[in-house]
């Protein structure tokens, strides 16, 4: 929601109709996914994680128009990638030091730490950069919510964790949603006119 949001205040790029019924269709499917995962209702506050989540939201938002608009502008958009992934390591970096010095002593975790940065992180959004040369922020955000529906679904197959009817329902509801971004615009049929004598 928030990269069509941004799209629509700076570019002046309005969404459209296809665009809010996907969002609107996965958005809800993400809920419903997200209530069927949860587990005790009463621990944490719910205002804390709404808007923790709508923080979220808005800063991944945020970082994938950024880095759209630099793909599209410089074809390669290296420097912006960087400029972005080197301003996010410092807060983190300062965090893992500040609350997980115990774990950065460990020589364990540290292949579990490498695969992390190179993997999903510097190989996974390296190719999402890439997507971006040819995809609207606001398309590609809201494909980005497959994402959690398929570590629900690892976690089931794998984990062996327990969906239940409601978080199948909202997996669908996602599929769906995405799914309606994938539909092809219908063309525009001009009528032709024949000529007169």
């Amino acid at each position: 929601m928030f990269a069509g949001v941004v799209e629509w205040l700076v570019d002046r790029r309005p969404v459209g109709v296809r665009w809010v019924a996907a969002t609107v269709v996965s958005t809800a499917g993400m809920v419903v996914v997200v209530l069927a995962r949860a587990g005790d209702p009463g621990a944490g506050s719910l205002a804390v994680g709404v808007a923790a989540a709508l923080v979220a939201g808005a800063t991944y938002a945020l970082y994938t128009w950024t880095v759209g608009r630099g793909m599209q502008r410089s074809g390669s958009g290296r420097g912006t990638v960087g400029a972005v992934f080197g301003l996010s390591a410092v807060p983190l970096v300062v965090l893992a030091v500040v609350v997980g010095h115990e774990s950065l002593g460990v020589a364990a975790n540290w292949p579990v730490f490498l695969y992390l940065a190179l993997v999903p992180t510097v190989l996974g959004h390296s190719l999402y950069a890439l997507g971006l040369r040819s995809v609207r922020a606001s398309a590609a955000t809201l494909v980005s919510l497959l994402e959690p529906v398929v570590a629900a679904v690892l976690a089931v197959l794998v984990v062996g964790e327990h969906l239940g009817p409601a978080g199948w329902t909202g997996v669908a509801l996602v599929v769906l949603g995405v799914g309606l971004l994938a539909v092809p615009a219908r063309a525009r049929v001009v009528p032709v006119r024949r000529a007169t004598r």
